[in-house]
């Protein structure tokens, strides 16, 4: 079976979903470290490595730098999140799982990119208020349309 992973991090806590492509078989709430964003992110890698996962796609607070180019891209730039900045998200996790794809985006981007594909192409655009970024879990059999990007 073949299964993805939605990895939603936030200021105070995260979340990491698992999907078989049609349905959400799994979600574990992390707390966010205020001290060392190591903390968190081993957490949830340890908790991930109990699957056979084929995706990852992650939808983080920012700022963060989305520039495939950059030498700082997948990282959480200048937040306000002391111990966060700079926290080069997408490299720990390509260095835990160094053949898994992986699309990182912005915890507004990813549910709006999710809720557009859900839309199977009758609309031209998408534009959400999100009260609670669980959304993107809810959509999580749609992280596809990121791993494209």
């Amino acid at each position: 079976m073949t299964l993805v992973v939605g990895i939603e991090l936030g200021g105070t806590s995260c979340k990491v979903g698992i999907a078989d492509g049609s349905s959400l078989i799994k979600v574990q709430t992390f707390e966010t470290s205020k001290e060392d964003p190591h903390i968190t992110l081993l957490a949830m890698s340890q908790w991930m490595q109990q699957y056979s996962i084929s995706k990852i796609g992650i939808a983080c607070f920012g700022p963060l730098d989305l520039d495939k180019n950059s030498k700082t891209y997948g990282f959480i730039t200048s937040t306000p999140k002391k111990a966060w900045q700079y926290c080069n998200v997408v490299g720990y996790f390509k260095q835990v799982f160094p053949n898994i794809p992986i699309a990182f985006d912005t915890d507004v981007n990813a549910p709006a990119v999710s809720e557009y594909d859900m839309c199977k192409g009758k609309v031209k655009s998408v534009c959400t208020f999100f009260c609670g970024k669980i959304i993107f879990l809810s959509h999580l059999c749609h992280v596809r349309l990121l791993m494209l990007q």
